[in-house]
C-alpha cells in the first residue's frame, strides 16, 4: 500500500487557522454585491427618466419664426413668458443656419392625461410613460396655419419628413 504524504495545508485547515479571513472575504462579497445592485438600479432609472423627460429641448413661441432652449419635462403648449410655446423641433441643412422643422404639442385631452401619469411612479418594467408621451403628439408644419396632424397620420408623418430646398436630408438639431 502506497502511502502519500501531505506537504501542505488545505483550504478548509487555513481558513479554521485564519477566521478572520473568513470575515474579510464574507464582507468583501456582501459590498460587492450591493455596489453591483445599487449601480445597476441607478442605470434603469437614469433611462427612464431619459426616455420620458429629455433634459433640454427646443420651444417657439412665434410659429416656428425664431426657437430658444427649455426644460424637456414641460408639455407643449405651455405658458412662456405670457406666450404660448410648443414644442420646435430643429434641422439644419449643411452648414446653412438652423430652422424650425415642424412644430409639436399635446392635444388638450391628451396632455391632462399625460400630466396624470406622469405625477405616478413608474414601474421599471413599464415603459408606457415614454411610449405615451410621444403616441399623443400632434405635429404642423411652420407658418401653415392652425392645422395640425396627429404624428401617426399620413399627413404627420410627411410634416416630420424635413427636406432641404436643394431636396437633401435635413439633420436634426440636439440642443
Amino acid at each position: 500500500m502506497v502511502q502519500v504524504q501531505r506537504t501542505g495545508m488545505g483550504i478548509r485547515e487555513q481558513l479554521n487557522k485564519h477566521p478572520h479571513l473568513i470575515t474579510i472575504i464574507a464582507i468583501s462579497m456582501i459590498v460587492i454585491v450591493l455596489v453591483l445592485g445599487m449601480s445597476t438600479s441607478r442605470r434603469t432609472s437614469l433611462r427612464q427618466v431619459a426616455a420620458i423627460a429629455p433634459r433640454e429641448l427646443f420651444f417657439t413661441v412665434d410659429d416656428g419664426k425664431t426657437f430658444f432652449t427649455g426644460d424637456g419635462s414641460q408639455l407643449a403648449p405651455f405658458d412662456h413668458n405670457g406666450a404660448e410655446a410648443y414644442q420646435a423641433v430643429v434641422y439644419q441643412c449643411g452648414s446653412g443656419p438652423a430652422f424650425v422643422g415642424y412644430l409639436v404639442r399635446y392635444p388638450e385631452a391628451k396632455r391632462a392625461e399625460l400630466l396624470q401619469r406622469l405625477s405616478m411612479p413608474q414601474s421599471p418594467f413599464d415603459p408606457e410613460g415614454s411610449d405615451a408621451r410621444r403616441d399623443a403628439t400632434e405635429v404642423k408644419a411652420p407658418g401653415s396655419g392652425k392645422k395640425w396632424f396627429p404624428t401617426g397620420s399620413a399627413a404627420g408623418a410627411n410634416i416630420m419628413f424635413v427636406k432641404c430646398p436643394d431636396g437633401s436630408s435635413a439633420t436634426a438639431i440636439i440642443p
